[in-house]
């Protein structure tokens, strides 16, 4: 396993790099625009909340899953960028998946307090770390073999912040190496997908820069839903962010449905992959 002594180990209380802990309960703090437009704040707000309403959403494992996997490579001995971690579901994924070291990276202090607890079910949990960085101005790390971000990029309340995401995930990346990103449709980013527990709307008309919603459903209907904000941007903005940190080859990739979905009525996934509301970006870093 790659030397990684300078990270710190999941099985042991960890310390934060950049932004420190949260000095109050960020339910009770007051609530400005610009922190709620903000990821991290919207996660810390959401707090154990969200892992409750989002628990067991069936997208993941029934479309986000198949969708990434099948366009991975084989990450046996590989070192990973986990970008915007949530609860640490993908960097469990791609370490049972053989890779060398995940670094589970995320902004929120809440969502990392989720990931701590969830990695320590993890058959290779020892080759997982989490750190708690400002993603759009990460120190460097040691250059990863592959990066993936799930569902980051659309989270820049500018192209300014956008170019800032992209340069950082590019820098610590490995010449050659691939860059994957689920992230909102461009083309078709609104979805009344209230059925699957989670829908994304918008309150005006639908141009660059507009603020969508996404709302997470209980999937008992018991606790009050979860709403987040993220931003649309055209194809053309996202592959000019990308280009300018220095990735090519960019393609978007349609979602695809598992092959096991005997657990659910036929054609109960159609309008999701009829919608296409996510798509996945794939690029690779130039080489120097």
């Amino acid at each position: 396993m790659k030397n990684m002594n300078f990270l710190f180990n999941p099985n042991l209380s960890f310390s934060y790099g950049g932004i420190g802990r949260l000095s109050s309960n960020p339910f009770t703090a007051p609530l400005l625009e610009t922190q709620f437009l903000d990821r991290r704040y919207q996660f810390n707000s959401a707090g154990y909340h969200y892992k409750e309403v989002s628990n067991n959403h069936d997208d993941r494992k029934c479309i986000f899953v198949p969708t990434v996997i099948k366009r991975l490579p084989n990450l046996e001995n590989l070192f990973i960028h986990d970008l915007a971690t949530g609860d640490a579901s993908w960097a469990k994924l791609f370490a049972d998946k053989g890779a060398d070291c995940v670094a589970a990276i995320d902004e929120s202090e809440y969502q990392l307090e989720i990931a701590k607890e969830n990695i320590r079910v993890c058959k290779r949990k020892s080759r997982i770390v989490l750190m708690n960085e400002d993603l759009s101005r990460m120190r460097g790390i040691l250059h990863a073999d592959v990066a993936f971000a799930g569902f980051l990029l659309h989270y820049a309340k500018d192209k300014n912040m956008l170019e800032k995401l992209c340069r950082n995930i590019a820098k610590n990346l490995k010449p050659g190496s691939p860059f994957f990103a689920l992230n909102s449709n461009p083309d078709n980013p609104l979805f009344n997908g209230e059925k699957y527990f989670c829908d994304i709307s918008a309150s005006g008309n639908l141009e660059e820069g507009s603020i969508l919603t996404i709302t997470d459903y209980d999937k008992k209907h018991i606790l009050q839903p979860c709403k987040f904000q993220i931003f649309q941007w055209s194809k053309e903005t996202y592959e000019s962010a990308l280009r300018k940190a220095g990735f090519d080859d960019i393609k978007w990739h349609d979602l695809v449905l598992s092959d096991d979905t005997s657990a659910y009525s036929p054609g109960y996934w159609d309008h999701y992959i009829s919608n296409q509301p996510t798509q996945l970006i794939e690029c690779r870093k130039v080489r120097s």
